[in-house]
């Protein structure tokens, strides 16, 4: 026996209801009508019938036009569960002829369904709601894919029936396994929070950075407000308010690259990590319900940046980067110290400003040697820093390997001011006469040698004063007597010469 298509019978039903009504006022008027009024009667009821015949079919031509239209598998079901029609789309996922399907238990399609799986579809369509299921429909060929099934209540002649289209997640399925691959394999660690900065979920990244076990009850450990301590980079605590996460949260903002700092109180173990933190928007809000924590452990390099900052600072010496594209200047702190400008220096221009004159040539060329020629260079360069006192740099740079347009050019800066000044003083102890602190012997002849062998300079005088008795002086009132004369003869002497010459203690007196 055959069964009518419920699609066929529902879209014509109220047309042939109307049509019944229609003939039989018919027969009640050809009763009681004469032979011309009953051919006249006879042509109209002809007219009717074929209009509407014609608008049954275009309403089965529309109504199949729309159910094969539907490009997900759309079936319709008795209340037992046996498939009374599908669509072409149906037809298609199923990779089955209509007639193998139509007639058959749903369990055709849906091998795994328990023997009472309607049960709960009809509770759901009785208190007028569609019923929403994933379940795993099987193809002609026995192969397997997910579905996630819309099903609704209709009556068709006093028959409870059911229309349920099934939706393919094979695309969203692959995409979910995907992304769990990815969570699970990358090294960076992600953390899901909902509004209460709850953990909703973590990658296994991201248990082992933060050392809590991945199990099950691990979730309701993390980041308990008891069991850890947050700073900022700078050692600084930080609220529950102040956590990246919240105030991405807060503001409906990506809040990029934060340092923070972690103290886990039960294991006595402090970790740092640089975490990005993404609002997560629900359909229809305006403000985040979640947020997506990534973070990687910078412990390592964060030691490492101490230590080496330490070093810096112990040996005086500071790195500086200088882009020639972007025309900036990077310095690390120390270097910063070292050169002592206000505000901090961002361009070489600016540097080589607060150079003494010769030197800021020295360094132009050394850099245009670097650009030109690939060489590296190492000087020794006097300035002034904005506090207004003098600075000696010793400064090596060179292009980063590779960059054959010096684009980047690199080095140290050392600060060696402490070494100048103590040469500076040896120099001039190695030149003074230690008790008068004027020029002593080899001073006074390499100033004369350097002035005779000058032409310009030849024409000098050389006065040469001895002082009478001083043996004496020394000898009756004692050395200290002594050193007392020499020191106030040299005062006299200086005084009278002024700018007009040099004086010099050539010996003894």
């Amino acid at each position: 026996m055959t069964r009518r298509s419920p699609r066929k019978d529902a879209a014509v039903g109220d047309h042939l209801t109307a049509h019944v009504d229609a003939l039989a006022a018919l027969d009640r008027a050809l009763a009681q009508a004469p032979p011309d009024a009953l051919r006249q009667l006879l042509e109209v009821a002809q007219a009717a019938l074929q209009e509407a015949m014609d608008e049954r079919q275009l309403a089965l031509r529309r109504y199949a036009a729309l159910f094969d239209a539907v490009p997900d598998p759309v079936s319709i079901l008795s209340e037992a569960g046996v498939v009374l029609d599908l669509n072409h789309a149906g037809v298609r996922a199923y990779g089955r002829s209509r007639e193998d399907i139509i007639g058959q238990p749903i369990e055709l399609l849906n091998p795994d369904l328990p023997s009472d799986h309607l049960d709960p579809v009809w509770e759901a369509l009785h208190r007028g709601e569609t019923y929403v299921i994933e379940v795993t429909n099987m193809r002609g060929d026995g192969s397997r894919f997910p579905v996630e099934v819309h099903s609704a209540g209709f009556e068709h002649q006093g028959e409870h029936c059911i229309v349920a289209v099934a939706r393919d997640l094979s695309s969203r399925w692959q995409a979910e396994s995907r992304y769990r691959l990815l969570m699970e394999s990358i090294d960076k660690g992600v953390i899901l929070f909902d509004r209460q900065l709850r953990v909703v979920s973590a990658n296994p990244a991201a248990h082992r950075i933060l050392g809590i076990p991945g199990n099950g009850n691990s979730l309701q450990a993390m980041l308990c407000p008891e069991d850890w301590i947050s700073v900022d980079e700078h050692g600084h605590p930080l609220t529950r308010e102040q956590w990246p996460a919240a105030v991405s949260l807060r503001t409906g903002r990506i809040i990029r690259s934060t340092i923070v700092g972690l103290y886990h109180r039960p294991r006595g173990r402090m970790i740092w990590i640089s975490t990005t933190n993404v609002p997560v928007y629900g359909n229809g809000r305006d403000s985040p319900d979640h947020v997506f924590g990534l973070f990687s452990d910078i412990t390592e390099l964060k030691r490492n940046n101490t230590l080496f900052d330490r070093a810096q600072s112990l040996a005086h010496i500071g790195g500086w980067e200088w882009d020639r594209g972007l025309q900036r200047l990077y310095l690390t702190d120390e270097a910063t110290r070292i050169l002592g400008q206000e505000p901090p220096l961002q361009d070489m221009a600016q540097l080589l400003d607060c150079l003494r004159l010769n030197d800021r040539s020295l360094l132009q060329q050394a850099l245009l040697d670097v650009i030109d020629k690939q060489a590296p260079f190492e000087l020794e360069l006097q300035g002034q820093r904005s506090d207004g006192h003098t600075f000696w740099v010793r400064m090596i740079g060179e292009a980063e390997a590779g960059d054959v347009n010096a684009a980047r050019i690199a080095g140290t800066v050392q600060d060696i001011t402490a070494r100048k000044q103590a040469e500076e003083t040896l120099r001039i102890q190695a030149r003074t006469d230690p008790l008068t602190g004027i020029m002593n012997r080899d001073a006074v002849l390499n100033d004369l040698a350097a002035r005779m062998s000058n032409p310009t300079h030849c024409r000098v005088a050389v006065l040469y004063i001895d002082l009478d008795r001083f043996k004496t002086v020394n000898d009756l009132l004692g050395h200290n007597a002594g050193d007392e004369l020499l020191i106030d003869a040299t005062r006299r002497i200086a005084t009278a010469i002024g700018t007009e010459g040099l004086v010099a203690r050539f010996g003894g007196d």
